[in-house]
């Protein structure tokens, strides 16, 4: 961020550069998060090599809901947000101390 002498200002003058930064960087965080928004998708492969699972178990999964699909033709093809998000933390018992 650039150093601004306050006193060389007067109070429209301040009041002016202060929107320009708020606008520019509103404007910047709106396109970052149209960017990370954009979705991404894998087909049935991908997803099955990505999580090393068969593609049967990979249906099954589907069938179940653990997993979102989407249908485009023939085609089925898993987003990756969501794929992400489906993996649950798994509490480990065995080596809990206390």
């Amino acid at each position: 961020m650039e150093k601004i002498t306050i006193n060389a200002f007067n109070e429209d003058d301040l009041r002016r550069v202060i929107r320009e930064e708020l606008e520019e960087r509103s404007k910047s965080e709106i396109t970052q998060n149209a960017i990370e928004k954009k979705a991404t998708y894998l087909n049935r492969f991908e997803v099955a090599d990505l999580l090393r699972i068969s593609l049967p178990t990979l249906a099954n999964w589907t069938k179940e809901g653990i997993l979102q699909s989407y249908r485009i033709g023939k085609r089925v093809l898993y987003r990756v947000d969501e794929v992400n998000s489906s993996l649950q933390k798994v509490r480990n018992l065995k080596y809990k101390r206390g």
